[in-house]
């Protein structure tokens, strides 16, 4: 009898343990902290690691307690070597971001790796990127993927996008389509705006499951309207490609790309004053295209800038202004945009908005050629040939000539055999290994 009284007596004490506990808890959320603070610590001095972790947490912020980092930092450590990864998270936090404490990755790997190991999915993930970044600690892209999976397994949303996109990219493990598939779908059917996107992305390209341009639409739409503007991008491109209806839908089009364009995004705002400039999905508004325009290229886009460029040179929507249009190009030409260094670089050769200056325009023009525009290099093999904003040199003009003819253009086969006659056997033969060199070093020794 006294056996079963015992065994009565030990269970109505756990009863009324937890429900002290959550008595704490209760008192929180009616904002009582000073209640909950002197629950929970006669429950953390027995050992309770929860009471524990609270406290700490109470102690950090100063709720219901005067503010003791030293004291917080102590009752979270007790928490923490219970197995309460809460606590070890917080620390790993605050060692990390330098809250309340002197800034210390090593610490703040030490806290991380003890939640991951206590099963804290989320830190887990943390430790995987850090491993991935070789932040805090030596760059192991194993190490990195085992933490990523083991909280991916758990069911972690964000680990199961990240893991997808590892396996997608192929970049940190081998490439593998089938787990890249698997566990965005899991992330994606949970709201995964990225998981969505990257499954979108893997249905237009074909990428280890077979294209399905409904099934695209599906997810990159789903992110679109969380707001991804990547995703409110792409749909846009997949009905702008016409693929989904054997058809363009512009008007569709655009209403996703000036979805992103209102949220920031700077490709957005071009693309939208693209379809502004040109009329399609909205009717045709030069002022709103220079708008859009202007707003991305303040920020630096250089295909922004250039068709602002164009309109200012051109005087579409707005008062014909050669100064204007190549202080645009300038910028975008500065960026390596191809089609602004061709368009200075000719502006300069014709003397048109600007005064006529070969140098500049062989300048603009032969880095406009190593982007790979025949035209542009049957141009820059001309000017060689004629000493054009360049000493005269027949080796060159046969390499620009041959190499635009390499590149489909047509036109320069009659120039480039035209001016062996000038050069000889030796001559031709170094040409053409120049040619091939610079082909072969993609643009980079051309010299």
């Amino acid at each position: 009898m006294r056996y079963y009284l015992t065994i009565f007596l030990f269970i109505c004490w756990n009863a009324s343990f937890a429900a002290t506990f959550e008595e704490g808890l209760k008192a929180t959320e009616n904002g009582n902290y000073s209640q909950a603070y002197s629950i929970w610590l006669k429950l953390a001095e027995q050992g309770d690691a929860d009471a524990q972790s609270n406290i700490g947490k109470m102690y950090i912020k100063g709720q219901g307690v005067k503010q003791n980092i030293k004291e917080g930092i102590k009752w979270l450590s007790l928490a923490s070597k219970q197995g309460n990864f809460g606590a070890s998270s917080i620390l790993g936090s605050m060692y990390e971001n330098g809250e309340n404490v002197t800034q210390d990755y090593k610490e703040a790997f030490k806290w991380y790796k003890t939640a991951a190991e206590n099963g804290d999915a989320l830190s887990q993930t943390k430790i995987g990127m850090i491993y991935i970044e070789g932040k805090y600690t030596d760059q192991n892209y194993i190490e990195a993927i085992k933490w990523i999976k083991l909280a991916a397994e758990q069911g972690f949303v964000e680990a199961q996008g990240l893991l997808g996109i590892i396996y997608k990219e192929g970049k940190l493990v081998t490439q593998n389509y089938n787990e890249a598939e698997k566990w965005l779908k899991l992330a994606a059917n949970q709201g995964h705006t990225l998981a969505q996107l990257n499954l979108g992305s893997m249905f237009i390209d074909g990428k280890g499951v077979v294209s399905d341009y409904k099934e695209a639409e599906k997810w990159l739409r789903l992110a679109a309207e969380q707001g991804n503007t990547a995703a409110q991008i792409n749909l846009g491109f997949l009905y702008d490609s016409g693929k989904l209806q054997g058809t363009s839908n512009f008007k569709e089009a655009f209403k996703w790309f000036k979805l992103a364009a209102e949220n920031g995004d700077i490709y957005a705002q071009y693309l939208t004053g693209l379809m502004f400039k040109a009329g399609e999905g909205v009717e045709q508004d030069y002022n709103e295209a220079i708008k859009w325009f202007k707003l991305a290229g303040k920020q630096g886009l250089a295909q922004a800038q250039y068709n602002l460029a164009i309109m200012y040179k051109e005087g579409i929507g707005v008062k014909q202004d050669y100064k204007e249009a190549i202080k645009l190009l300038q910028s975008a030409s500065n960026q390596n945009y191809a089609e602004a260094e061709v368009m200075l670089g000719s502006m300069y050769y014709i003397g048109k908005g600007i005064s006529k200056n070969d140098n500049e325009a062989f300048k603009w023009l032969s880095l406009a050629a190593k982007h790979g525009l025949p035209k542009t290099q049957f141009l820059i093999g001309s000017m060689y040939n004629e000493g054009i904003g360049v000493t005269q040199n027949y080796i060159s003009a046969y390499m620009w000539f041959n190499i635009s003819v390499a590149n489909g253009y047509k036109d320069g086969i009659q120039n480039r055999d035209w001016i062996t006659t000038k050069m000889n056997k030796q001559q031709i033969e170094k040409s053409q290994e120049m040619a091939i060199r610079c082909l072969n070093s993609n643009y980079n020794d051309c010299e």
